[in-house]
């Protein structure tokens, strides 16, 4: 597993808001109700470990290589 631990969050607007929490493969993961944010939407956080960090710290630099954009000219 690349991360130590796995968080994703989600709710629809007006709705309730959910966490999910997952720390090891193969481990039950804990779903909870918390305080709802005014929009909708999810947020994912994959906190890494610091062997995986290291090894991919040029991410920035290899996705454009990889996935070349356009220069955008900021107004």
């Amino acid at each position: 597993m690349l991360g130590e631990e796995v968080t994703i969050e989600s709710n629809r607007d007006g709705g309730e808001r959910f966490s999910l929490r997952l720390t090891r493969v193969g481990r039950r993961g804990d779903i909870r109700n918390i305080s709802a944010l005014p929009d909708s939407g999810t947020a994912v956080r994959v906190s890494l470990k610091n062997s995986v960090v290291d090894s991919i710290r040029p991410l920035g630099e290899l996705v454009r290589v990889y996935a070349p954009m356009p220069p955008i000219r900021w107004k």
